[in-house]
């Protein structure tokens, strides 16, 4: 008699362990199976005995476990995942300033404009501004995702020659291949003519530039008839990959998927410090496991294919067993003591009794070390229990399986969520356009006044009155006018010495006004984190130094606020005001006096 499988139900610690096998789902089925068939100890088993019960009490068990239980780890996990980084990110910010911050760090790193850089327009010739025109708009963009779907179409419509395809249809596809790609290579020859230099600086364009390389280098090796003799086969295919590739362009206007590619690219960086982890708890398993079982002998599992023979071994078994592809058969194998191998009809030699030290000739000549290497060795026991492989096994599906892999899911969920968030991104993009309408030639500044009006339109809402506006002043905008409670929302608006303000500084107060609203308190405080901030210090240099335009200077050396401005206006509008109340009151004065000498007095006062 032996044992139908390799789990069983004999005492309440190989009990706790089968649960615990086949809440991983590793061999359930199997389990329920045997269990159904079983009929009582040592009593032969009998087909479907009891199959109605068990099939309920071991689907019932992984409805519960598996599908509840052990979700609801998952989202403890996740939870304090989220938890500890709002912790370790936590200030003395409100939700709405820390939004804002972050908003302020992402204006400051992505472009500020289309047209990978291009400013002042109205600086390029006929042509160029024509051309420019063209390849910015809707219908252009659009007709190229056209390109590139059919050229995707027609490479997915290609058979092979073992088929037996007519002649016409290779050439028929040929033919519409070097069309798609022709069109391809116009398009780069266009953009690279308006943007020159700046061409490279959108990673967009970077990635059309190495497709179409790539596309010619592979369509060139295919008309050289000698050139796979030469061993070029798998290098041809490999540039095949730039054909392909291009269809990740549909990223860029589709909007849905483009979220879930963004939140993919998002996790992947995250990710780094999980999968380094990881690898540090594959190395630390990796290296217990070859102490412990290198010598182990093979089983059904434990074979060629998954072993700890070696490091390298070690590792490929523990990363096939992350995946749960049979980690329990490995255990069970590794399990077998000497009596069980003896109750099977073999052996194995004791650990006591494998010495390479004092035995290494013994052994050699059974081929159990040295060339024929055939590891045949029980494994270590622990006070004469074999219990060194459970802990092992068992610990690890925790720690790594259940606990790491979980904290991965805790990471793309995270960066997902932050992906889908794209509303930061719609009011980026709606600046730009309200933008563009006012600075058609990219100038990327703007009067005061049309400043205002363009953070007006932006946010919806009227921060400051273009009622203000008054052509006849020095700045365009009549600061005497305005409220000061309405100007504490412009705290950080900077004006050049020319009385125009910069697209970032205007955006900015756009993202202030979107993030927290127009209380002055909350605006005050997130302005002097935003000041103090170093990070966002660090983005905004680096920015206006790849930025700059040289004519104009970095607006960061203006001298003045607009919040200063006012308030000197304000002051003098003040001292005014108590001069001509001064004046009146001398003039007043000199009248009750009386007669022409008080006349005469009331001229000559200053």
């Amino acid at each position: 008699w032996e044992p139908v499988l390799s789990q069983s139900f004999d005492n309440l610690a190989t009990s706790v362990l089968t649960l615990f096998e086949i809440l991983t789902t590793e061999g359930w089925v199997d389990v329920m199976y045997a269990a159904a068939d079983a009929k009582a100890p040592y009593v032969q088993p009998v087909h479907n005995n009891q199959q109605w019960f068990y099939a309920i009490a071991f689907s019932l068990y992984i409805l519960v476990m598996f599908m509840f239980i052990l979700n609801l780890g998952v989202g403890v996990i996740v939870s304090k995942f989220l938890e500890l980084k709002r912790a370790a990110t936590s200030t003395m910010l409100t939700d709405g300033q820390a939004k804002m911050l972050a908003n302020l760090r992402r204006l400051c790193k992505q472009p500020t404009h289309a047209g990978c850089g291009m400013m002042h327009l109205d600086r390029l010739n006929r042509r160029r501004r024509a051309l420019y025109k063209l390849v910015s708009g809707q219908t252009f963009e659009l007709g190229i995702m056209g390109v590139i779907l059919v050229n995707t179409l027609v490479m997915a419509m290609k058979i092979s020659e073992t088929e037996g395809p007519p002649s016409w249809w290779a050439s028929s596809l040929r033919y519409v291949n070097y069309t798609c790609f022709g069109i391809f290579c116009v398009e780069c020859a266009v953009k690279l003519y308006i943007y020159r230099s700046l061409y490279f600086a959108d990673g967009w364009n970077r990635f059309d530039f190495f497709s179409v390389a790539g596309t010619l280098v592979g369509m060139a090796c295919d008309n050289i008839s000698y050139l796979p003799d030469l061993g070029f086969s798998a290098l041809l295919s490999i540039i095949q990959i730039f054909r392909i590739a291009r269809i990740f362009r549909l990223l860029k206007t589709l909007q849905g998927l483009n979220k879930v590619f963004l939140a993919l690219t998002m996790s992947l960086v995250k990710l780094v410090n999980v999968v380094l982890v990881l690898l540090l708890m594959l190395v630390l398993y990796g290296v217990l496991g070859v102490s412990l079982f290198a010598t182990a002998k093979a089983g059904e599992t434990l074979d060629d294919h998954g072993n700890f023979r070696h490091f390298g071994w070690a590792v490929v078994t523990l990363f096939r067993a992350l995946t749960g592809e049979a980690w329990n058969e490995i255990m069970h194998d590794v399990l077998k003591t000497e009596t069980d191998w003896f109750r099977a009809g073999d052996w194995c030699t004791p650990s006591e009794l494998w010495n390479t030290d004092t035995k290494y000739h013994v052994l050699q000549d059974k081929c159990l070390v040295g060339n024929g290497y055939n590891p045949n060795a029980c494994v270590q026991t622990l006070g004469g229990m074999n219990v060194l492989p459970v802990v092992f096994w068992v610990s690890y599906t925790l720690l790594i399986t259940f606990m790491l892999m979980n904290l991965v899911i805790a990471v793309i969920l995270e960066g997902y969520t932050e992906g889908k968030n794209d509303e930061e991104a719609k009011i980026l993009e709606r600046c730009f356009i309200c933008w563009e309408k006012r600075d058609p030639d990219l100038h990327l500044s703007l009067p005061i006044g049309e400043a205002i009006a363009f953070i007006n339109e932006v946010t919806g809402e009227e921060v400051l009155s273009v009622d203000h506006v008054d052509p006849s002043s020095r700045l365009g905008v009549n600061l005497a006018a305005i409220p000061l409670r309405s100007a504490a929302g412009m705290l950080d608006l900077r004006v050049r010495e020319d009385g125009t303000v910069h697209y970032v500084d205007a955006s900015k107060q756009v993202l202030r006004f979107m993030s927290l609203g127009t209380k002055h308190s909350d605006l005050k405080d997130a302005a002097q984190c935003a000041a103090t901030d170093l990070a966002i210090r660090k983005i905004e240099e680096e920015y206006w130094r790849r930025n700059t335009d040289e004519a104009q200077g970095d607006p960061t050396t203006s001298q003045w606020t607009l919040r200063e401005e006012l308030a000197a206006t304000k002051v003098q509008v003040l001292i005014r005001k108590r001069i001509q109340t001064w004046r009146k009151r001398c003039r007043e004065s000199a009248q009750l006096a009386g007669g022409p000498q008080g006349e005469a007095a009331s001229v000559a006062l200053p």
